[in-house]
């Protein structure tokens, strides 16, 4: 039956939404299977197989006028490299168009190296919670962390705004109406807030394991929690000691502007954060080689699916799919239209030798409550915005809860053969090695515990 790993990397390069292919080259060693092996005892479930097309994807918005004058600003934002502190890194520097919108590195290189690899923004319109860790509740507040990131664009909300109003005053105020301009010009040259987090969550995670002891005694969940918060206390004091003397006379300016001033300067960067958004949930995938197959062929109707093969979906993309969707269970987390869940998942990954320890989706839920930007602050914008079920999760979030310890977002497998390499931290260079760890599952957590419900796959070559 099997070739078991050969077909589901098939079928995942073939999901993804733009595919380049010549016919005089094939990466994948293809071979055409023979009726036994279409006919296995693997049927392909249609409500299943009907969830992952990509009708919502090919849609048209209907935008209004200030919608697309908000996406025209977000776009000449996002590909500007004067947004950073050495004119050099704009957006698109990581978001590459031609990389489907990634950069093919291990880790996003801006003014200075990340620690995680860069996603995709592609199809962003229909995800909730950006960031692998989920730390901004909506694509406008993804898009103001890095320009305040040391690593990535190094500026200062003042820096950012003064470029705003110095290359682009007749969009913005058109759109966001014209601002008093002795509250948004008569600035502190380099000002903004440190992250409150650092502290907030330096004293939580020093209270909690400090009331906790790893004995026998005591039971098995506050292990865990135990655990969790002396993991904490690791990250976390890396996050302190990068807290340079510039990061600090910035938050003293900031501190000192009087409140009108600096409603003013967090108002207009909030408004950035709409104008990038607006511009990234335009940039929609195209209709892959799965998504023509699968809208064409009805399972449980008399044709069989062999008729609705083409050059770019045959039979050995469709035995990927019935392994896909059958004993790989691979949409259990890579699902719906975009192949995402959107949720967050420790997935058994072990530390690298130099790599960082990250606490994934823990740290991500106390910056997500914290964050002055998310749907519930005083910027947020667009009462539909409340309806998303990351806006709607806001309140409930649980900071100690053991399960998000290590866990990461859940990536989308769209345009999937353009976005390598894989994983939060890109460690995995190729698809292959991505599918060798579930077919084997044999390496502990960093931190944190691996889902029980994932079992090695154990499939063959």
């Amino acid at each position: 039956m099997e070739k078991n790993l050969h077909t589901l990397v098939a079928v995942l390069l073939f999901i993804g939404a733009v595919v380049f292919w010549r016919l005089d080259f094939d990466p994948l060693g293809k071979k055409t299977l023979s009726a036994s092996d279409l006919s296995e005892d693997m049927p392909v479930d249609l409500k299943k197989l009907q969830k992952h097309v990509s009708t919502l994807l090919l849609a048209d918005p209907v935008l209004s006028s200030r919608e697309r004058d908000l996406a025209g600003l977000g776009r000449k934002l996002f590909f500007d490299a004067r947004l950073s502190k050495n004119g050099l890194v704009s957006c698109a520097s990581c978001h590459q168009p031609d990389k489907s919108f990634t950069d093919g590195l291990q880790v996003g290189h801006g003014i200075g190296v990340t620690k995680r690899n860069t996603p995709s923004v592609v199809n962003s319109f229909a995800m909730f919670w950006f960031f692998w860790d989920g730390r901004a509740d909506s694509l406008a507040a993804q898009a103001l962390g890095p320009l305040e990131d040391k690593n990535e664009h190094g500026l200062a909300r003042t820096e950012v705004i003064a470029h705003l109003l110095s290359e682009y005053k007749a969009d913005y105020e058109r759109l966001f109406g014209q601002q008093n301009a002795a509250l948004l010009t008569d600035l502190p040259l380099v000002a903004k807030p440190l992250k409150s987090l650092l502290l907030v969550s330096w004293q939580l995670a020093n209270a909690a394991a400090a009331s906790l002891t790893n004995n026998d005694a005591v039971e098995s969940m506050e292990r865990k929690r135990a655990n969790k918060f002396l993991d904490f206390r690791t990250a976390f004091n890396a996050d302190v000691e990068a807290v340079d003397r510039a990061d600090e006379e910035a938050a003293l300016n900031y501190q000192r502007m009087n409140l009108e001033n600096r409603r003013a300067l967090d108002r207009a960067f909030a408004n950035v954060g709409l104008a990038l958004e607006a511009y990234q949930k335009g940039i929609v995938a195209n209709q892959s080689p799965f998504d023509r197959f699968a809208a064409s062929w009805v399972p449980g109707s008399a044709e069989q699916p062999e008729q609705h093969f083409n050059d770019t979906f045959g039979s050995e993309e469709f035995a990927g799919l019935k392994l896909f969707l059958g004993k790989g269970s691979c949409d259990s987390c890579h699902a719906g239209p975009i192949f995402s869940d959107n949720q967050f998942h420790n997935i058994g990954l072990q530390l690298l030798p130099g790599s960082h320890l990250q606490l994934g989706r823990s740290r991500g839920v106390i910056l997500a409550k914290n964050d002055a930007f998310n749907c519930k602050g005083v910027f947020a914008e667009y009462p539909e915005r409340q309806s998303i079920e990351s806006c709607q999760d806001i309140p409930y979030l649980d900071s100690e809860s053991p399960e998000g310890l290590g866990s990461f977002k859940t990536p989308s497998l769209r345009n999937v053969a353009d976005t390598a390499p894989y994983m939060h931290d890109g460690h995995m260079e190729t698809l292959r090695h991505v599918l060798d760890h579930y077919n084997r599952l044999d390496t502990a957590a960093a931190v944190g515990f691996r889902e029980e419900t994932l079992k090695p796959l154990a499939f063959n070559e």
